[in-house]
């Protein structure tokens, strides 16, 4: 607890903290891609970035070290023979997939450490100052009417910015930024002079006294607590819109609940098709929820998509052969491929309108209605395993039942009920929360 809470302290003291503590003040800060040419009519200066040779040598020696278990790997897809083989294959690939992502990190680290280089971009009415790795990075914009004092600096009271050594900094709304590393006094001074010349006005030594007064009235009132306002119109109706989109994402999903019933009901569906179809389910829902992941972070989900894919993917694997030895060849199938695919093409009416429903409610609850704006990346990537653990160990138990009953249908049918209400107040719970 006491480490906890002073690292709390240290990230609440460091430039990061303070400046994030500026609320709606703080500098404008994204990941962005630079393109050639871009900013052509300000001016611009690489700056010089330290290179820790040692710790590159070492990191390079464990990147090759984890990287070498990734081509010793028995895989072949290709020449898999029954579903034993191929279920053996996919589970090595996803494995791979998901120890790829800590080779990809230390990569990224390697490359960032090798090839990473410092930018400021000076506009006439701002700064911005760069981290990129082959024109890719992190830029933060600072408004000149927010800026003073800049100087040069020798000796750094922020631990954080030790390791420039000899530096530059400018003080935004009183919170020191420093740039730059190990510059010699001489092309400090020019850089500064070259900084004040590109600017509309030289940095000042101090605030403006209505900026000041800007910054206190932030620092009073860091949260703005607005008067309850009656809803608009519009916005009733908008909220109607989502209830009924959500009404109507719950109806498809539970129509598509009732085609497995019809195929017991109708079709003679046994309980190995029933558990493959719903297994295929939760890869649909798997499917989609990569597709969130990228919507809430965008390139960064890349990294977290792999490691999902690689653990989800090797979960679905274990259990695809667990309902088969249990299910599927009690019921005298064999596991060739030929049978399981087609197994697999009976179920495609069932399988395509389950991927409707789910295609659908991502659509109309997650995208629609804003649903990703609650969440987050970390969260969402877990998000899966609570409803596909609960219902497939429900599924499972009442497969066992249904295996020693003399009424498989009446059983499987209840099964899918079971299954239905299930799903239908898990549908509720998630979106209703969001």
């Amino acid at each position: 607890m006491e480490k906890r809470a002073r690292r709390r302290k240290t990230r609440k003291n460091s430039t990061l903290g303070k400046l994030n503590r500026l609320g709606t003040l703080k500098p404008d800060t994204r990941f962005c891609f630079r393109l050639p040419g871009q900013h052509a009519d300000a001016y611009s200066r690489v700056l010089s970035f330290p290179r820790y040779w040692p710790a590159i040598l070492v990191l390079a020696g464990l990147t090759v070290a984890f990287a070498i278990p990734l081509f010793q790997l028995p895989m072949d897809i290709g020449g898999a023979e029954d579903l034993f083989d191929l279920t053996s294959s996919l589970f090595m690939l996803f494995w791979a997939m998901g120890w790829s992502v800590g080779v990809l990190a230390m990569v990224s680290a390697l490359l960032l450490l090798l090839f990473s280089r410092e930018v400021v971009i000076v506009e006439p009415e701002s700064i911005r100052l760069r981290l990129e790795c082959f024109r890719f990075g992190m830029e933060s914009r600072y408004s000149l009417s927010r800026l003073s004092n800049l100087r040069y600096q020798t000796e750094s009271p922020d631990k954080g910015s030790k390791w420039r050594r000899e530096h530059l900094v400018f003080d935004y709304l009183q919170v020191p930024v420093s740039f730059g590393s190990r510059l010699e006094r001489t092309k400090a001074q020019q850089l500064m002079f070259d900084i004040n010349r590109a600017l509309t006005h030289s940095i000042p030594a101090s605030l403006s006294a209505s900026m000041l007064k800007t910054l206190k009235e932030q620092q009073d009132n860091p949260k703005t607590v607005a008067e309850p306002v009656a809803p608009a119109p519009v916005q009733v109706a908008e909220r109607e819109t989502a209830a009924q989109g959500s009404k109507l994402s719950l109806w498809i999903l539970l129509a598509a609940n009732v085609v497995p019933l019809a195929g017991v009901l109708l079709l003679n569906w046994n309980v190995g098709e029933i558990m493959l179809l719903f297994w295929l389910e939760s890869a649909i829902v798997g499917f989609f929820n990569i597709l969130k992941m990228f919507r809430i972070a965008g390139p960064v989900a890349l990294f977290y998509s792999l490691f999902f894919v690689g653990h989800f993917g090797a979960f679905m694997a274990v259990h695809l052969m667990f309902v088969f030895s249990l299910f599927i060849e009690e019921q005298g199938a064999t596991a060739s491929l030929q049978e399981v695919a087609l197994i697999f093409s009976n179920l495609w009416v069932a399988i395509l309108v389950l991927f409707i429903s789910h295609g659908f409610s991502f659509v109309e609850n997650f995208l629609r209605k804003r649903e990703y704006e609650t969440t987050d990346i970390k969260t969402q990537m877990h998000k899966p395993y609570s409803r596909i653990i609960t219902m497939h160990v429900t599924l499972i138990v009442g497969g066992f039942l249904i295996l020693t009953l003399d009424a498989p249908i009446l059983a499987l049918s209840l099964l899918i009920i079971l299954k239905m209400a299930a799903d239908a107040t898990a549908h509720v719970k998630e979106h209703k929360k969001a």
